[in-house]
């Protein structure tokens, strides 16, 4: 098969990949490449969410995160390993996003032409030579169909499943004492954007700031043995006396943000609320079921993997 070369786009200057159908079982087929490495915009990889770190510089082991699994799990501190957990966040949600609108594209055009089924695995061609040549015209008839099969390479995502994809839920595990609240709050701030649902389980403790960030889920669990810890949280400050005095009222508008939070996503009532959490505040799985601070108790081990 001859080499593949690039075609101008005559419409927006870009290289486009000439294409070719060649089956081949990891990907489903038509398999559109590029062998040469140059970085166009059409060829511009994802990220690829695998075993392996997307950032060169990240340790799986150190940051706890499965990401073929999409699983975070936070057994220490709140600490600024919660900005990396962000961004893992919005990663998958990128790669959510793109999957859905190729999938939203792909089921357009099999509507519009049934033969598209050929090379999404629904119909069977008689020899590799008719594969090619319907894939010819269709790509002649249908020229968006060639980026969209590099971006389903590209999401390492077999043709054939495309339109079976949905957006895998992202799982979060605590078993934390808490910790630093601008990382807290800057994860739970991308919890509440994902389009993605995230899955918090308190796997033993969350405690502070591994409290917030646990009612911050789209969805919460609980072991059954499992405790929460709210409070107003501790600190320290110096400098002059207008340095310290206004570091003050800036912790007690955070404090007030996250008794607010408490108040919107769980059923304690503001009275009990502030009277508890002065100063520890500890709540059983049964607790937090009670007051809206999970939706349920892990019954099932399927439940947590």
């Amino acid at each position: 098969m001859e080499k593949n070369v690039k075609i101008p786009d005559e419409e927006t200057g870009f290289q486009k990949p000439k294409i070719s159908y060649e089956p081949i079982l990891k990907f489903g087929y038509p398999v559109v490449s590029d062998d040469d490495d140059d970085d166009d915009e059409v060829m511009s990889p994802l990220l690829n969410i695998g075993q392996k770190s997307p950032f060169d510089s990240i340790s799986a082991d150190l940051y706890n995160i499965d990401y073929k699994n999409r699983i975070i799990v936070i057994n220490e501190g709140i600490d600024q390993r919660c900005f990396v957990y962000a961004k893992m966040i919005e990663n998958w949600n990128r790669i959510d996003k793109k999957a859905l609108d190729l999938k939203a594209e792909f089921e357009f055009l099999l509507k519009k032409d049934p033969d598209i089924g050929v090379f999404l695995g629904l119909i069977e061609v008689d020899s590799q030579e008719d594969g090619q040549k319907k894939f010819n015209e269709l790509v002649a008839k249908y020229p968006v169909l060639a980026s969209l099969f590099v971006n389903l390479q590209n999401l390492k995502i077999p043709s054939s499943d495309i339109l079976d994809y949905e957006a895998k839920p992202i799982k979060i595990k605590f078993n934390s004492n808490g910790g630093w609240m601008l990382a807290y709050e800057t994860l739970a701030d991308v919890i509440k954007l994902s389009k993605t649902k995230v899955i918090g389980i308190n796997m033993g403790m969350a405690y502070s700031a591994a409290a917030f960030l646990l009612v911050h889920c789209h969805e919460r669990l609980a072991l059954a043995n499992s405790r929460m810890l709210v409070h107003r949280g501790s600190g320290g400050n110096y400098g002059s006396y207008e340095e310290t005095e206004s570091a003050q009222r800036n912790y007690k508008e955070r404090v007030d943000d996250m008794i607010d939070a408490f108040r919107k996503r769980t059923k304690i009532p503001m009275k009990v609320l502030k009277k508890n959490m002065n100063p520890d505040w500890y709540l059983s799985a049964q607790m937090a079921l009670k007051y809206g601070m999970i939706d349920r108790i892990v019954t099932d081990i399927s439940e947590i993997i």
